[in-house]
């Protein structure tokens, strides 16, 4: 029963993307806002999940997808700050070029506050650069804030 309820729960947070529906209120009172909630480090790890399954899934789009418009990147592969969309998508294809196989070798998920959690750790990429397998050991926090929508995005992810 706990499983069905914490999949039900993850399932909500990650429909929270979709726009919400009309409240319905009368003329004369104001809608009151939902209490915010916090989420459990689970939930913050299986939403950050998203961004490793949309870099093994080798979709630009569905990764950038997942990042805010506005959001301060560093680039894996090399030393540029990376401050518009049209550089994130350069860099992310730059990746996909490269097909990596991503080892997690340690992680920390640290929820801060109800719209703010942070996602730190190394990693490893398996990759074919000029056509010899090799490897490349990534650090990483990405920073996750919950946006107007409920929807949530990378704001800032310093490598």
């Amino acid at each position: 029963m706990r499983k069905l309820f914490a999949g039900a729960a993850l399932a909500a947070l990650l429909a929270a993307c979709q726009p919400p529906a009309a409240q319905q209120s009368t003329p004369t009172e104001a809608p009151t806002p939902p209490a915010p909630v916090v989420l459990t480090e689970a939930e913050a790890t299986a939403i950050a999940d998203k961004v490793g399954e949309a870099v093994a899934a080798g979709n630009v789009d569905q990764v950038l997808a997942l990042y805010a418009s506005d959001a301060t990147l560093f680039s894996a592969l090399s030393n540029d700050m990376i401050t518009t969309v049209e550089a994130n998508r350069a860099d992310g294809e730059a990746i996909m070029k490269l097909a990596p196989k991503t080892t997690l070798n340690a992680r920390k998920v640290q929820v801060l506050d109800a719209d703010t959690f942070v996602d730190s750790g190394v990693m490893t990429w398996d990759i074919t650069k000029n056509g010899k397998p090799t490897w490349i050991v990534v650090r990483y926090t990405d920073v996750f804030q919950q946006q107007a929508n409920g929807c949530w995005k990378v704001v800032a992810a310093p490598l």
